[in-house]
């Protein structure tokens, strides 16, 4: 997918791109259901692999489907059409949203994600968590999902603003850091010196 051709549109356009696993596509089904609910003029990409088709519970009409033979997260995070990503804050995710610039509405279910969140949240100010409980088997209603969902989207208050201030803010050291002359560059430079033969290291 060329993240060129996603044209800037009028309506509201979510993107929901799932882990391809069940626990992971059925949530975001019924979340894009949920925002559908709530909102006509919603648009819905749900991005999956194409052996999952078959398993979503819906047949697109013909002009509905697109399949796609690789879809890069990054490029579709840098589009300038995304106002937020929902995540479960695996690190990789973290990291490709935080170099966008792109708010988080985090999810956490297991092992590093808690963390994630909490630095996500609580440490660089850039998102909100959706449930304050970790794990799979805990629910979160569509009543608390819907209220998660407008605060985090509300561009005009001052939380939000802050919010997007900051994520700007991050973004513009990350792409810093990763310059010619950045600290990425400058320390993987150094690593490689220390551990060069002949190094007085």
């Amino acid at each position: 997918m060329d993240s060129d051709k996603l044209q800037p549109i009028a309506v509201c356009h979510v993107v929901a791109m799932p882990y391809p696993g069940r626990c992971h596509v059925n949530p975001m089904m019924n979340f894009c259901k949920l925002l559908v609910s709530r909102k006509n003029d919603i648009l819905i990409t749900f991005v999956v692999t194409e052996e999952w088709l078959g398993y979503i519970g819906s047949d697109p009409k013909p002009g509905e489907k697109q399949i796609a033979e690789q879809c890069c997260h990054l490029k579709v995070l840098c589009h300038s059409s995304v106002g937020g990503f929902w995540t479960h804050c695996g690190w990789n995710s973290t990291l490709e949203a935080v170099y966008a610039g792109v708010p988080m509405l985090t999810f956490p279910l297991f092992l590093d994600q808690g963390p994630n969140s909490k630095q996500i949240v609580e440490c660089w100010k850039i998102g909100r968590r959706v449930s304050a409980e970790l794990g799979p088997e805990n629910l979160v209603t569509r009543k608390q999902i819907a209220e998660q969902v407008r605060r985090f989207m509300d561009l005009e208050s001052n939380e939000g603003k802050e919010m997007r201030r900051r994520a700007r803010e991050l973004h513009n050291v990350c792409r810093q850091g990763i310059a010619e002359d950045g600290s990425s560059t400058t320390n993987l430079d150094a690593f490689i010196r220390g551990i060069s033969p002949g190094h007085g290291g």
